[in-house]
């Protein structure tokens, strides 16, 4: 307020957008990182491992190389990559039971096989498309604006609390399948529900500010060091993977 218009120009405009970006992209990844980690017991599991941001750049990539499309186009296309790589790999998971080894293990081949799919790409790709997304492909936070801040936080606002409904089986499921059963939980619809969201939250994410590497990895893990025990919650790892994304963006800007 008050100031001048240059300044509000760089406030409003270019700043504040590019970090609520950040903020909000940050929290979604934390989320996702620990329903993830939590689900599976292992503290290697996260987005990155599981296909969620393979299946994106996929789909991204695809999108940029083989037709040139707009960053609107590029963004749709990487949900819906995101959405596929999930379906494909909860149905390949799923035979007798949704188990927490199989899911990581095809996972991690599914994940192989996108990344393969990708490098083939940039190999046909033109000089032009190829730059364009290996820059998507490294995740950015530049020339974000409000476009991106508001459906952003309009599907954060849904898919947040959604999560917290269905997290509140993961400390069952942290005892093992079989307690957990015991214990009167749905092995199939819990896993499917935080399957789900978690992937959701990893999608939506990295449509906005492309595949960032280990903020759904690393998030989590600090969270708990930092908070003990208490870091078993969703709020210490979303505050996390935000403050996370907000300073390494400022770092990789200054």
């Amino acid at each position: 307020l008050g100031g001048s218009d240059d300044s509000s120009f760089i406030i409003r405009t270019l700043r504040l957008p590019r970090v609520l970006t950040a903020v909000l992209v940050g929290l979604a990844f934390g989320v996702s990182g620990q329903i993830f980690q939590r689900m599976v017991r292992n503290p290697l599991a996260s987005p990155d491992i599981l296909g969620v941001s393979a299946g994106a750049a996929a789909g991204a990539v695809s999108c940029i190389v083989l037709v040139g499309a707009t960053s609107t186009v590029v963004t749709g296309s990487a949900l819906a990559g995101s959405v596929g790589a999930v379906a494909a790999i909860y149905l390949l998971a799923v035979k007798n039971g949704l188990s927490s080894y199989r899911l990581v293990l095809i996972g991690i081949g599914i994940t192989a096989m996108l990344n393969a799919y990708v490098a083939y790409l940039l190999t046909r790709a033109e000089l032009y498309d190829a730059q364009r997304a290996t820059v998507w492909l490294t995740g950015s936070l530049n020339g974000r604006g409000w476009e991106y801040v508001r459906p952003l936080a309009v599907l954060l606002g849904v898919l947040v609390p959604v999560t917290v409904i269905c997290a509140r089986q993961l400390r069952a499921l942290e005892l093992g399948d079989e307690a957990a059963h015991g214990l009167g939980v749905g092995l199939r619809r819990s896993k499917l529900a935080l399957s789900l969201s978690g992937a959701a939250l990893a999608a939506v994410a990295t449509a906005a500010a492309g595949p960032v590497g280990f903020v759904a990895l690393v998030a989590p893990q600090i969270a708990r060091r930092l908070v003990g025990a208490r870091s078993a919650a969703l709020v210490p790892a979303a505050l996390v993977g935000a403050a996370i994304m907000v300073y390494g963006d400022l770092v990789a800007r200054r």
